[in-house]
């Protein structure tokens, strides 16, 4: 298990952790496919995510499978990563 920063250093960590707070209620199979490469990777660390305590996995019924928010620390966590962003784009 990836621990404190470095989590975010992974591939796709930090689209995804956006992905859901900017989508709360985000299904898994979205999260997958929101890119046409990547997937199993995706997958991965959408699991990865939930283990650091980033997100946090609800289940819907048995069609609409299973949807991420994101925990207090995840919901800070995106705030910051919302600054940056916002921060670099300025720069740019």
């Amino acid at each position: 298990m990836l621990g404190g920063l470095s989590i975010l250093g992974e591939r796709y960590s930090m689209d995804i952790i956006l992905m859901v707070y900017r989508n709360p209620g985000i299904k898994k199979t979205d999260i997958i496919r929101s890119s046409p490469t990547g997937e199993r990777t995706r997958a991965e660390r959408t699991n990865a995510l939930v283990e650091a305590g980033l997100l946090k996995i609800g289940s819907g019924s048995h069609w609409s499978g299973q949807y991420f928010t994101l925990t207090e620390k995840g919901e800070r966590v995106a705030e910051l990563l919302e600054k940056l962003e916002a921060e670099m784009e300025e720069e740019a």
